[in-house]
């Protein structure tokens, strides 16, 4: 019915509506849009904006629209024909945290649990924060860290200085288990860390769910790639959870700040840009190709298949480590 035509949502709406009050509309909330951004598949992206941007504009429309999207990708969305205009339908820029909500933040929850933060420990954490975009998951990282290191019911300035502040936690935390692995283990984990990043064309990145599919190449030993897997959310590195639709089990970074924040995964992320972005196009183009029913029309041709052909070349040749899905 999506596919249907823009008026998709609308019907889609009135399906689920159906024998609801006449004023009854439906909720639809979509998080990090940017990723849709991310993806290189220009046509996606239009269709998806075509199908929200005819929903929003219907007066008798049953839909209401929300979109979250990460500033710095403001200018690319709004290249997508469609997507200027719903940038400008009622938007609310949500703020940096200021002085005193960052203190709400760290005094609040603390205060709550029945725990005391030692004398200096706050104006440190604020001196901090202070200026830094994107704070506020790596705050959330440390709090958590120093609540797991307390002593009696106190956060201390030790514990602080040790995980390396509001910058260092989250980086420390992942290079230490890292570290932790074997030279098997650590090929895993990097090529399971990279398959969580949708790098930018223009070098802005997010986090990209990772479908069980994707998690192996074939000869891989299934047993080691779930104990590489556990380990990383256990120690809340990815989340892991179950896709309500397909039933498939999918991974993530927990932190989008990972990306920016552990300079090792920044420095392979930068290193693999390229193939990484060939590599998501080709994954985009083959479920595409599987949505019609693998339809040889939907088959690659031309200057994208050749670009497909020397990527798996590449693979053979060890410069890549690819697994196109499916």
């Amino acid at each position: 019915m999506l596919a249907a035509g823009e008026d998709g949502l609308h019907d889609v709406a009135e399906q689920v509506l159906s024998g609801r009050e006449p004023g009854a509309r439906l909720v639809l909330v979509i998080d990090q849009l940017e990723e849709l951004f991310t993806m290189g598949e220009r046509d996606r992206a239009e269709r998806l904006v075509a199908l929200l941007a005819s929903a929003a504009r219907r007066a008798d429309g049953r839909v209401v629209v929300v979109l979250t999207l990460r500033a710095d990708f403001v200018d690319a969305a709004a290249q997508v024909p469609g997507m200027a205009e719903l940038l400008t339908r009622v938007p609310y820029v949500v703020p940096p945290l200021a002085g005193e909500q960052v203190e709400e933040v760290v005094v609040g929850p603390a205060r709550r649990a029945g725990l005391e933060l030692e004398p200096g420990l706050l104006a440190t954490i604020l001196t901090d924060v202070a200026g830094q975009p994107g704070a506020l998951p790596l705050l959330q990282h440390l709090l958590r860290e120093l609540w797991e290191r307390r002593v009696g019911t106190g956060l201390t300035r030790g514990a602080y200085t040790d995980l390396g502040g509001v910058a260092g936690a989250l980086a420390n935390r992942a290079e230490a288990v890292y570290s932790e692995f074997g030279d098997d283990d650590r090929s895993i984990a990097r090529r399971l860390l990279l398959r969580g990043v949708q790098p930018g064309e223009d070098g802005a990145d997010a986090k990209r769910p990772v479908r069980e599919s994707e998690w192996a190449r074939p000869g891989d030993d299934p047993v080691g790639v779930e104990a590489v897997l556990g380990r990383l959310v256990d120690a809340r590195l990815v989340i892991a959870e179950r896709d309500a639709v397909s039933g498939e089990r999918v991974v993530e970074l927990a932190h989008e700040a990972l990306i920016d924040g552990w300079p090792r995964l920044r420095a392979w992320v930068d290193e693999a840009r390229g193939w990484l972005l060939q590599q998501r196009r080709m994954t985009a183009a083959a479920d595409e190709w599987v949505r019609h029913g693998r339809h040889e029309d939907w088959l690659l041709a031309g200057l994208r298949l050749d670009e497909a052909h020397e990527l798996l070349l590449a693979e053979g040749r060890g410069e890549v480590d690819l697994h196109l899905s499916p």
